[in-house]
């Protein structure tokens, strides 16, 4: 997965749903990058965090 430092644009609904998954797992970037690296995807919750925020997004994703 390449990670791109773009910022998301305003009104961008991957942040909100970043959050909302994130928050009815109940689990938090810990433990979520933790069950990422057991299937191979490598990480940083920093990373994470900055996609729940919208600072940055996965590329790939769509606005």
């Amino acid at each position: 997965m390449t990670v791109t430092r773009r910022r998301s644009r305003p009104g961008d609904p991957f942040p909100r749903a970043l959050d909302r998954a994130i928050t009815e797992s109940g689990l938090g970037l810990d433990r979520i990058r933790h069950r990422l690296a057991q299937q191979g995807v490598r990480i940083s919750v920093a990373t994470l965090s900055y996609w729940r925020t919208g600072r940055s997004r996965p590329s790939g994703a769509t606005p």
